[in-house]
């Protein structure tokens, strides 16, 4: 009479094994890289989650914009706090472009003018340690 538990255990383990993926219906995910949410950006950029924080980077043809988030997609002060992205540009190479706080985000010169994609990773010093974040970004 073994057999009963067993096909009650086999039942309950593949009904659990369900659950998160129904946990996740009925809202939709936009195609992000992989560990991140997609989220709307409110400057119109991209963002990526950082531990309890968002990063929304805005890219121009002369310089990168990021802004600081919190859980709400709203801006944080920039005040005090240092970063630099390391720009990788296909068939240009790499520019290191230096975030200075600007009102409520980072700004820094970049060369990006006939670029149509490139990839940054954007390091901001939050509560005492480098975080960081990686956008694929299409201009």
């Amino acid at each position: 009479m073994i057999k009963l538990p067993l096909a009650l255990a086999t039942a309950l383990t593949f009904s659990l094994a369900v659950l998160p993926a129904s946990a996740h219906s009925g809202h939709e995910h936009q195609a992000v890289e992989a560990g991140d949410h997609a989220h709307h950006a409110p400057h119109g950029g991209a963002v990526r989650t950082v531990g309890k924080y968002h990063y929304e980077l805005l890219a121009k043809t002369d310089k990168l914009q990021v802004f600081l988030l919190d859980d709400t997609l709203k801006p944080l002060p920039t005040a005090g706090i240092t970063g630099q992205a390391i720009v990788q540009v296909p068939g240009k190479g790499k520019q290191t472009v230096t975030l200075s706080p600007k009102g409520d985000r980072f700004e820094g010169a970049a060369t990006l003018a006939g670029t149509k994609t490139f990839v940054a990773i954007v390091s901001l010093k939050l509560d005492g340690k480098n975080q960081s974040a990686r956008f694929k970004y299409q201009l």
